[in-house]
């Protein structure tokens, strides 16, 4: 069942509605849990002419799995509340030392598909930072957001 595209856009891509994607990617669903795996979405980037597709799965359910479950599904929103925000920032500090460093925003940066990841870390840590120690506190990490929604594609909700 294949589904038609409806436009091809000026750079060759595809252009679908939401719901012709989801149909589409319904497709490579093998285990027909509803939940598209890394394994199931690097066939699906594979199957679409994609290159490096193992790394491109990886890199898309990381950035598109707020709620950690390693999967995209109806519960993989970009939108966020604050708390799950916060959580999901933790995840990146490697060090376990409580602080997000320029060098831990780098990789969320990059995990979520950003361009120029140092450089945008390093404007985030310095318009957050409030105590100069050059790491975002938790104390400070709520004046991530406005960073996060440019940067990282995000929209976070105060509940």
């Amino acid at each position: 069942m294949a589904i038609k595209s409806r436009n091809i856009s000026a750079d060759g891509k595809r252009e679908m509605t939401i719901n012709e994607f989801k149909r589409w990617m319904k497709k490579f669903d093998a285990d027909k849990d509803g939940k598209i795996s890394r394994k199931e979405l690097a066939e699906a980037v594979h199957i679409s002419g994609g290159w490096f597709a193992k790394l491109k799965a990886k890199r898309k359910i990381t950035n598109v799995d707020s709620n950690g479950n390693g999967y995209v599904d109806e519960n993989g929103k970009r939108e966020t509340t604050m708390d799950e925000f916060m959580r999901w920032m933790k995840k990146f500090d490697a060090d376990k030392d409580g602080r997000i460093s320029r060098q831990e925003l780098a990789e969320a940066v990059r995990v979520s598909g950003g361009w120029f990841a140092r450089l945008k870390a390093r404007r985030g840590v310095r318009s957050v930072d409030r105590n100069g120690n050059g790491c975002i506190d938790d104390s400070e990490i709520k004046s991530l957001v406005e960073f996060a929604e440019k940067h990282l594609g995000v929209r976070i909700f105060h509940l």
